[in-house]
């Protein structure tokens, strides 16, 4: 998402945070696209869906697994409390 939008966002290695970026940030007539990326550290990111119908939240690009986020519906989005280690056999 972020080389289609061309929105780059940079993320060390053992930062506590999470990226995020508006897949398609379309503005409507009632409603502008100010928020289409950025990095949520310990303050969370709080959002309200403005979308009537369609809208949904999916993570690492994987759309099948995805939560309905239509009108009126909020969602939080701060990092994990545990972090994730990836180990790789060499």
């Amino acid at each position: 998402i972020m080389e289609a939008t061309h929105l780059e966002l940079s993320l060390g290695r053992e930062e506590h945070a999470v990226g995020f970026w508006v897949r398609e940030p379309f503005p409507s007539i009632a409603t502008a696209t100010k928020l289409r990326a950025g990095k949520v550290t310990e303050k969370p990111l709080f959002i309200t869906s403005r979308m009537n119908e369609g809208g949904v939240i999916f993570a690492d690009g994987i759309e099948q697994d995805f939560i309905a986020f239509d009108w009126g519906r909020q969602v939080r989005l701060s990092p994990a409390s545990r972090v994730l280690r990836l180990v790789v056999d060499r």
